[in-house]
């Protein structure tokens, strides 16, 4: 079930004022509390090997996001590059 608050647009201008609208709420967990809740769901290897494929996940993940590609991993998502910009008067 996904947690979420309710909200209203009160942006004096906005197009979508007094407007209703949902927001997720979530909890962050660290790290180690992430490999500790992996362990737990009847995981034949250890916390150690676990924080060790993550984290080579992480590097290589950074290795490919960094030479443009984007890297789909099934059931978790596609992870790229993404820039938000804003206009420029000149180059």
């Amino acid at each position: 079930m996904i947690r979420y608050k309710l909200y209203q647009d009160k942006r004096k201008g906005s197009a979508t004022k007094d407007k209703w609208y949902a927001r997720a709420v979530h909890e962050t967990m660290t790290f180690d509390e992430f490999i500790t809740h992996l362990a737990t769901h009847h995981c034949a290897f250890s916390e150690s090997a676990i924080r060790g494929v993550l984290i080579e996940t992480e590097n290589c993940l950074r290795e490919l996001l960094l030479e443009g590609k984007a890297v789909h991993l099934d059931d978790l998502g596609i992870f790229r590059i993404g820039l938000k910009t804003t206009p420029a008067d000149s180059v």
